[in-house]
């Protein structure tokens, strides 16, 4: 069975529900680079099912804000977010048919966070390989959820338009990363970490989707306003750490050309 990397059926192709508001202006003007903090973010993660959705709020944002608040080590799974247990959760209240896997909206885990108080974490609900092993081991099952992970609120930003970069240094240099979603060139799953930053092919991945492209959700960790000719923004993807380029000692991560 062809798995998500070569149908391209990663997880994000329905709008969001979220209002857009305006960011919090930084108490000090952000510098021309800079990064949240790393020892607060989980190591590149590889979906295999479509939960982009899931792995940027829950596996990324999540437990890095689990990390941050209670001074936990996020390189530990008892630290990380569960994100296959936490989708599979989420298609149960969307009533996804068991045994099949669909993509979703950001909106819905960071809801299922909020309303269950948290989710399980990676040492009692393990990232597991595609959509059968998932709904066998969680279509039935509930485990107690950590609390750690329980989101209390959330806000939706503006990334496109004269604001955009404005909008992410001033969340990035408060040390706040930002899940979102964009649509992805044909080249963009088989990166390899050259040219920096990525700037791509300019040909969108096609998609049996209703938009007729490819959506993907990751996270937005990092800025540089002097790369490339637009300025680049780091992000932090679940393709696996061995995709893509390199940051922080890892491969997982991409510069995209802002």
């Amino acid at each position: 069975m062809p798995d998500i990397y070569e149908t391209l059926d990663l997880g994000y192709d329905l709008p969001e529900d979220i209002t857009f508001e305006s960011v919090p202006v930084a108490p000090t003007k952000p510098p021309l680079s800079r990064t949240v903090t790393s020892s607060y973010l989980p190591p590149p993660g590889k979906q295999t099912t479509p939960s982009c959705f899931v792995w940027s709020t829950v596996y990324g944002l999540a437990t890095f804000r689990a990390a941050k608040l209670y001074g936990l080590d996020p390189t530990s799974t008892d630290n990380q977010a569960s994100p296959i247990y936490t989708y599979i959760q989420v298609e149960l209240n969307q009533k996804i048919a068991p045994n099949t896997c669909k993509g979703g909206k950001m909106l819905w885990p960071l809801q299922f966070l909020q309303f269950n108080g948290g989710t399980a974490t990676m040492t009692d609900a393990p990232s597991l390989d595609g959509c059968s092993a998932a709904w066998t081991a969680w279509g039935s099952n509930t485990l107690q959820p950590n609390s750690n992970f329980a989101v209390p609120s959330w806000k939706g930003v503006e990334l496109t338009g004269s604001n955009a970069m404005s909008n992410i240094q001033n969340l990035i240099v408060q040390d706040i990363p930002i899940a979102f979603g964009c649509w992805l060139y044909n080249d963009f799953v088989k990166y390899t970490g050259s040219p920096v930053p990525y700037v791509g092919s300019g040909v969108f991945a096609p998609s049996k989707t209703p938009s007729g492209k490819v959506g993907h959700c990751m996270v937005i960790i990092g800025y540089d306003t002097k790369m490339g000719p637009n300025g680049a923004v780091l992000i932090q993807n679940s393709f696996g750490a061995t995709w893509g380029g390199t940051w922080n000692g890892s491969g997982g991560y991409v510069w995209m050309d802002f």
